[in-house]
């Protein structure tokens, strides 16, 4: 049935599905096993587990400051920058600094196994984003560098925590 996002306003006493319509329309049609992130300008980002690589779906708030509920998603797009076995990961985004200014920057990680044949060698793709651009789901979709693996035995699922220290 594809991706839903949910949410709750008192704590779990009721929820709602973020930014559907009257057909109950997925925001990742073809997705599974999706995770979510908080975008710098309140945006919700979805990154969703597909056959070879990962979906990416944004949902943009018509008025985060005054209204947290109402807003639209945009169209499920495949980033074929990732590729990736048919498998979950998890997805962060991380204040940075880039090596060669020193000025602060955000980064997004995104967990797989990046061995495309099986769930082996989980590593991390990494992609900067900009705080003062409005992201689509074509902008988090594009532009992944495949960073570090983390493990090469078959390994499969994979999350990640920013930790106190950093």
């Amino acid at each position: 049935n594809g991706n839903y996002v949910v949410y709750s306003d008192n704590f779990g006493e009721t929820w709602q599905i973020l930014g559907t319509d009257a057909n109950f329309t997925s925001c990742a049609p073809n997705g599974n096993e999706p995770k979510v992130e908080e975008l710098p300008n309140g945006d919700i980002m979805l990154s969703s587990r597909k056959g070879s690589g990962r979906y990416f779906n944004v949902f943009h708030f018509n008025d985060f400051a005054n209204d947290k509920t109402s807003g639209t998603w945009g169209s499920q797009t495949n980033s074929s920058d990732i590729t990736a076995a048919d498998c979950n990961g998890e997805i962060i985004i991380l204040d940075a600094y880039k090596t060669y200014d020193g000025k602060k920057t955000k980064v997004l990680l995104q967990s797989v196994p990046c061995n495309n044949g099986s769930r082996r060698d989980v590593g991390i793709y990494f992609k900067e984003i900009d705080e003062a651009t409005q992201q689509t789901a074509a902008s988090i979709a594009t532009n992944w560098t495949k960073g570090m693996t983390v493990s090469t035995v078959e390994s499969a699922y994979s999350t990640m925590i920013q930790q106190q220290d950093g």
